[in-house]
């Protein structure tokens, strides 16, 4: 058996795990530990540099703007009755990957898709899924009731999905997803109630775990390297969700306990962070605990935060992908890039002293 629980930042292990010292939070059992937690680390190599230059903008979107998309095909698209043919199946079946429980995802046309696969019929679904097999991505089909088509319009867009490859009774096609689903505007919904979401960094974390875990595969060190470079790059942009509880006040200062996940098997530590709130809720398989509330953080946060001594790092959506990053991987990277941006600016302001001189002299 499995525990998590919060923990005070003094770093005490026994109080953490045991739950036993009354100023801790009583932790919650679980019957185990993440499954991706024990299928490998994702920890990227302590060497992997990343630049500022290559920082991408945050393309971050809410959960709100998520939440308004539906399952509608453009009327103008020439695919249109294959669309809607299609949703009148009573069932849609998704190929699942076995290693980041969610979509298997693939890239396409050299890297401009990021596609999934749609079928009406499950045993043509599963009949995919022994195909992708067979590239030791293990795979499990799983069924979409017509009543979960709204929830599954919105979880695309929440993934980072761009494209859909969809069998109708044997006839597949290629559909960009915005032609399939009808986003609606989001400023229906004030700025400040909207919960963040980061499609493009779990979009590719999901990439990074289905490469690393295959069965029986040789690792490929230089896509790799890859992965977990343009992983990293999603990260710093990103803003995440870490799990806070408040304890009792201790000299006029209320102590905030912080998430404590263990691995029975390693006896592993890592502080659980989230993409979002509906991978939080998945992690916490429906219990509520309105006393926990989720805080925001960026990478920069991250790095600066007091965790206690044993913690090996964060674990990133730990019921999903469950990516694995050291706290000092964290602290060197947010360090490398605040010196990357001190001599940027220093040789911004040497060159505008020189052009300075060269004006007055």
């Amino acid at each position: 058996m499995a525990f998590f629980g919060f923990g005070k930042n003094k770093n005490d292990r026994n109080n953490r795990m045991s739950g036993k010292n009354e100023n801790t939070a009583p932790e919650i059992e679980k019957e185990e530990v993440s499954a991706a937690e024990e299928a490998g680390t994702a920890v990227p190599d302590p060497d992997l540099k990343v630049s500022v230059d290559e920082e991408p903008e945050n393309t971050a979107i809410s959960e709100a703007e998520a939440k308004f998309a539906e399952i509608a095909p453009d009327p103008d698209y020439e695919l249109y009755d294959f669309c809607r043919n299609a949703l009148r199946e009573e069932k849609l079946y998704m190929v699942h990957s076995a290693l980041t429980k969610q979509p298997f995802v693939e890239s396409g046309r050299e890297g401009a898709e990021n596609r999934i696969y749609l079928f009406t019929e499950k045993q043509d679904a599963e009949n995919c899924g022994k195909v992708l097999e067979l590239g030791e991505n293990p795979t499990v089909v799983l069924p979409f009731p017509r009543a979960q088509y709204a929830g599954l319009a919105g979880s695309l867009y929440m993934m980072g999905i761009d494209t859909i490859v969809m069998n109708y009774k044997g006839t597949t096609e290629t559909l960009p997803l915005e032609k399939f689903i009808r986003r609606r505007d989001p400023e229906e919904v004030p700025k400040e109630k909207r919960p963040i979401v980061n499609p493009k960094l779990e979009l590719a974390m999901m990439y990074l775990i289905q490469e690393i875990r295959k069965k029986g595969a040789a690792q490929d060190k230089v896509k790799r390297a890859n992965l977990e470079k343009a992983m990293i790059m999603q990260m710093l942009p990103a803003t995440l969700l870490l799990p806070v509880k408040s304890t009792a006040a201790e000299e006029g200062k209320q102590q905030i306990g912080l998430m404590a996940l263990r691995d029975e098997k390693s006896g592993n530590v890592h502080v659980p962070v989230f993409t979002d709130v509906p991978e939080f809720l998945r992690f916490m398989r429906g219990k509520k605990d309105p006393t926990v509330k989720l805080l925001p953080n960026t990478f920069v946060q991250l790095a600066a935060l007091k965790v206690p001594q044993d913690s090996k790092g964060f674990i990133i959506n730990p019921a999903t992908c469950g990516v694995q990053i050291a706290h000092e991987y964290v602290r060197n990277t947010v360090r490398q890039i605040a010196e990357q941006q001190k001599k940027k600016q220093e040789a911004a302001g040497q060159g505008e002293s020189g052009a300075s001189e060269g004006e007055n002299g």
